[in-house]
């Protein structure tokens, strides 16, 4: 369909770039998220009351090779829905979680841009009503879309995002036009 020629773009070692004030930064975004304690039953409120301690001791383990050890998820089990079942979820700790943030903010500027442009998933200011409304516009343009051209298409998600794109063509044929951030439709 359409023809991707990957960047290069070439990046070195980046401990060097991982700082206090970046380690501190990403233990405020952990703190405006504010969950649940991990295995070690440290919460965010103590982690953050000793952060003169924790922000230069895991700054340190980070710029250690092999310094960095995360420990083991706790799991805990919340209801599906509403329905009877549960599902896991395994909870890490606030240090592991502040880690994450640091390689996360190191990470994302340089393979951002190297991401296709209808890449949606898991990426920031992206989400499943864009990629929709994409994959509208190149049916509108002509293109055909099948299982095999739409990413996870052999996943749940990929199966519920085809149905949903299926429902919205029948609506456009329909001549009502749908607001893809709402789901609303309104008459053309």
């Amino acid at each position: 369909m359409l023809k991707v020629k990957p960047k290069k773009h070439k990046v070195h070692s980046l401990t060097g770039r991982i700082t206090y004030k970046l380690i501190e930064q990403s233990a405020k975004a952990v703190k405006r998220n504010n969950g649940a304690a991990g295995v070690d039953r440290i919460s965010v409120k103590t982690y953050w009351k000793n952060k003169e301690i924790n922000i230069p001791n895991l700054m340190s383990r980070l710029k250690t090779r092999g310094g960095y050890k995360c420990p083991p998820l706790r799991r805990v089990y919340i209801r599906k829905g509403n329905t009877d079942k549960f599902r896991p979820l395994g909870i890490p700790t606030v240090d592991t979680r502040c880690a994450q943030e640091v390689i996360r903010r190191l990470i994302e500027p340089i393979f951002e841009v190297q991401f296709h442009e209808n890449s949606f998933g898991f990426r920031q200011g992206r989400n499943c009503h864009q990629a929709v409304k994409r994959v509208l516009e190149y049916t509108k343009e002509g293109y055909k879309h099948s299982h095999r051209e739409i990413e996870s298409s052999n996943t749940w998600h990929g199966e519920l995002f085809l149905y949903r794109v299926r429902q919205w063509e029948k609506l456009f044929s329909k001549g009502r036009q749908v607001d893809t951030r709402t789901d609303t439709m309104d008459e053309i």
